[in-house]
């Protein structure tokens, strides 16, 4: 037989195992795929087509399925981050990644994760900050929170307490009431009305009116 005959049969023949074994292959994707094991089927798949590269429906079928799955896997993912679930989030977009190292959506929610869990940080120091009293330095934490992430119900919620705080702090009755926390000793000998009420007045910080019929000598 002549050589290059014998070097045609062969190389055909060995088509024919490649497409007999890609044939194999993407069918056992299929099969996995549709048994509710997405990410094996998929791995299985790429398979197929890296062994027939050519092959066009092979290649539809198993884009099709990826976007179908990966689409599933970003839903829930975001889903999960939304709930702060962030372990649950990174773990799910890394699925993502395995399926398709270059997806950026995933990339990106992973960086969200590490701004949402910062931001959580910051929101539990903020808190201990209000409770502590330290209200300026509350507020001021809290506005670097909605500063990055306006919408943030926590951060929005505890803003809104900090402020009728500060009202309730500044209002007249309590700068009074401030007046009197510290205690002051006084002590008078034949001291007329309006000399007792002067002292008070200077000790305490506040004014006093007095009636006009009031008699100095009193």
């Amino acid at each position: 037989m002549p050589r290059i005959v014998l070097h045609a049969l062969l190389a055909g023949l060995l088509l024919l195992l490649v497409g007999c074994a890609g044939q194999e292959t993407f069918r056992k994707g299929k099969s996995l795929l549709e048994g509710g094991k997405a990410e094996e089927g998929l791995v299985q798949l790429k398979k197929a087509i890296d062994e027939q590269p050519d092959n066009l429906e092979y290649r539809s079928y198993y884009y099709r399925q990826r976007e179908s799955w990966v689409n599933k896997l970003l839903r829930d993912a975001e889903t999960a981050r939304a709930n702060q679930r962030w372990e649950e989030a990174e773990a799910t977009y890394k699925r993502v990644l395995a399926i398709d190292d270059v997806n950026p959506r995933a990339q990106d929610g992973l960086k969200e994760i590490e701004s949402g869990q910062r931001r959580e940080t910051e929101m539990l120091e903020a808190s201990d900050l209000f409770d502590k009293g330290e209200l300026n330095a509350a507020r001021n934490k809290v506005r670097l929170i909605l500063a990055e992430d306006p919408s943030n119900a926590p951060a929005r919620a505890l803003a809104s307490r900090i402020e009728q705080k500060l009202a309730e702090a500044s209002s007249p009755a309590a700068r009074l009431q401030s007046k009197f926390r510290k205690p002051i000793s006084l002590e008078f000998k034949d001291a007329s009305v309006k000399t007792v009420f002067e002292m008070l007045s200077k000790a305490a910080g506040i004014n006093f009116i007095l009636d006009r019929d009031l008699r100095p000598d009193l």
